[in-house]
């Protein structure tokens, strides 16, 4: 018989497109006007070729080198990327071996790989490949350490004249980062901080209180809109939260008439959805679906420190009162919330990527300088302190398996 998918037909031309590797023998006879015939026996040899390979993920700044092998066929073997892009600073040679180091952040591919063997035969496969790690910094402690990263920025305010130093850090789903001081601006980028537009926030109607949770500023794009809040009334207690929204990317700002949010210290945003987190002297838990137009209160009595909107949830640290308590909670829709785990130590902040969440250790009884990190890859439940104690940090935001510290 003829190898599977392989036809032959009176002229004797065969045709088909074989479906498996095997070595096949057959017998054909051919006869001719006088009913003369022969016959003879032939084989044939169908090779399949295939090509394997997966390239591990990477971490920013990782020497590569990553060999795509294939099997069946008739060698030698010749490699190509025909279509789309291997990570930033890495190449593939005609031998198949990927080299070089990642040089940028980011989810990359799908990317094509082709091997043609010496009778034509190709066979393809689509590889990804996510790259993590710091992108950049953009604060740090001058008494402390100082994180290695490969674009440390620093930048003068010109609204202030004083060196921008952000309170607040969110990252939205499309990866829009946003940036709050306690001078009166935002900074934003929609390009991994390629490029940053700088806004002024509103003034306040209340006098503007200088902390580290004086103001935090959000991107919605379900909504289209800046959201930020400034905690206000000098160190009075409670602090009173004003709420403005802005349509214009941040040209112009409208006053919530919500006034009754006292003690804001968090605010995250999760499809449309914006939930505000207070504190010891607050009034609770909050959520919005407009903007901060109008407010919902959830019902809570738990004192917060942060809130995250990580991997389609948002997560919560409930710190007690005198902050003794250090526990994790979850909640889908900002309204109920569940008990995820004990934390090891008070965290100053976290961050998450697609795998993994980064806890900043809170220093002492104070939210102070950060000290970190602890990592947990399944979600939040266990954690494992990472070895290395740099850097210091009090802010943390992930985008595009990178952190933002």
């Amino acid at each position: 018989d003829l190898p599977y998918g392989l036809t032959i037909n009176a002229s004797g031309t065969i045709t088909g497109t074989p479906t498996t590797e095997e070595l096949q023998e057959f017998t054909a006879t051919v006869t001719d006007t006088h009913l003369n015939q022969a016959t003879g026996i032939f084989d044939i040899q169908i090779y399949a070729l295939a090509i394997q390979g997966d390239l591990p993920d990477q971490e920013f700044g990782a020497v590569v080198s990553y060999q795509y092998t294939a099997s069946g066929g008739v060698g030698p073997y010749t490699y190509a990327i025909t279509a789309g892009t291997l990570p930033t600073g890495l190449s593939m040679d005609a031998a198949g071996l990927i080299t070089g180091t990642c040089t940028a952040n980011g989810q990359f591919g799908p990317w094509t790989v082709e091997v043609t063997d010496s009778l034509a035969q190709t066979d393809t496969l689509d590889d990804t490949c996510l790259v993590s790690g710091f992108l950049f910094v953009v604060g740090f402690s001058t008494t402390g350490d100082v994180a290695l990263a490969p674009d440390a920025v620093t930048w003068d305010d010109s609204n202030s004249g004083a060196t921008f130093t952000p309170h607040s850090i969110a990252v939205s789903s499309s990866g829009v980062i946003v940036m709050s001081n306690a001078n009166g601006a935002i900074r934003w980028t929609d390009d991994n901080g390629a490029n940053w537009t700088q806004v002024l926030l509103p003034t306040p109607v209340g006098t503007a209180y200088d902390s580290d949770d004086d103001t935090h500023t959000v991107w919605s794009e379900t909504l289209g809109l800046f959201v930020t809040y400034l905690r206000i009334d000098s160190a009075s207690t409670p602090r009173r939260g004003e709420f403005y929204y802005s349509a214009d990317q941040g040209q112009n700002w409208t006053r919530s008439t919500v006034t009754s949010v006292t003690d804001p210290v968090g605010m995250a945003e999760l499809n449309g959805r914006i939930v505000i987190v207070t504190g010891s002297n607050g009034t609770g838990r909050h959520y919005s679906d407009d903007g901060c137009v109008t407010m919902v209160k959830a019902t809570s009595t738990k004192y917060w420190s942060w809130i995250r909107a990580i991997n389609g949830e948002f997560l919560m640290q409930y710190v007690g009162s005198g902050l003794t308590t250090k526990s994790l909670y979850a909640s889908t829709n900002g309204v109920a919330h569940t008990f995820r785990s004990t934390l090891p130590v008070r965290f100053a902040d976290i961050a998450g990527t697609s795998t993994e969440i980064i806890g900043a250790m809170a220093a002492g009884a104070t939210v102070a300088q950060g000290r970190g990190p602890y990592k947990s890859v399944d979600g939040g439940i266990s954690w494992v302190r990472n070895a290395n104690t740099d850097p210091k940090c009090f802010r943390l935001a992930g985008i595009n398996g990178a952190y933002i510290i």
